[in-house]
């Protein structure tokens, strides 16, 4: 909470003039090092319970989120422009700066970069936890965690574990941009789809029934909450997802 509150009360008192004339760089550092102030406090100190679980889910659905979003939107353009190296070795080592794994990436492939292998390297990998995969498989451990505090696992696994597969078969050694492109695309709605069905099982937003008042919803078990033999839902081509149930499709 400190954490927390110190970056708050930072941040009210900053105005627009503080972050000009080159000064930018050391608000994105303080940024960075209040997240991770946080993240620590949080790793060594809070409690074990289902709101620990909720906090690690957070974490994993925005990360892949924001790495989505990083691929999308600098690596597609470098690989449109293959007859200028320079730039596009730029915008590589940009890409990866911005993930945090410049290092890691050398270390990894010891080669120059590539614009494959830095897909392979942040999309499919499931022990880089940067990777698509990584945080994916990370929402999926931390459901089933969340599960076990509510009796039943909740029916929106099947959508994590969808999520994971549709990854897995990253078009990484492909020859068109807009390939790789659409699929982040359906990535980053999957896991937009994915957390509002997580808000909607653990009543987020709003609780169904709450015109009727909080005895209505006291009431009421969560519909959203299926069995663990409940099967997963799973990814179609143009973005859809649909239960083996027979539901009907819902547009990503």
């Amino acid at each position: 909470w400190e954490s927390v509150n110190d970056a708050w009360n930072y941040f009210r008192r900053l105005k627009t003039s503080d972050v000009r004339n080159g000064s930018l760089s050391p608000l994105l550092e303080m940024i960075k090092t209040a997240g991770a102030q946080f993240r620590g406090a949080a790793e060594g100190s809070a409690l074990r319970n289902d709101g620990y679980e909720f906090l690690r889910l957070g974490f994993a659905i925005e990360r892949l989120d924001c790495i989505a979003r990083l691929l999308d939107v600098k690596a597609a353009p470098a690989r449109r422009t293959p007859e200028n190296g320079v730039i596009d070795r730029y915008r590589f080592v940009a890409l990866l700066r911005a993930a945090g794994q410049v290092l890691a990436y050398r270390a990894h492939f010891r080669a120059d970069y590539d614009g494959a292998l830095i897909d392979k390297f942040l999309i499919t990998q499931a022990k880089r936890p940067r990777s698509l995969m990584h945080s994916a498989l990370q929402v999926e451990t931390h459901l089933i965690s969340v599960g076990a505090y509510y009796v039943a696992l909740p029916g929106c696994l099947g959508e994590a574990r969808a999520l994971i597969s549709f990854i897995r078969e990253a078009p990484i050694d492909r020859t068109d941009d807009q390939e790789m492109h659409a699929f982040l695309g359906k990535v980053i709605r999957a896991n937009a789809s994915l957390a509002a069905a997580i808000a909607e099982t653990y009543y987020f937003g709003e609780a169904p029934g709450s015109n009727g008042g909080p005895d209505d919803v006291e009431a009421e078990a969560p519909a959203a909450l299926k069995s663990p033999s409940a099967e997963p839902l799973t990814l179609e081509d143009g973005g859809q997802r649909q239960s083996s149930e027979g539901d009907a499709p819902v547009q990503i």
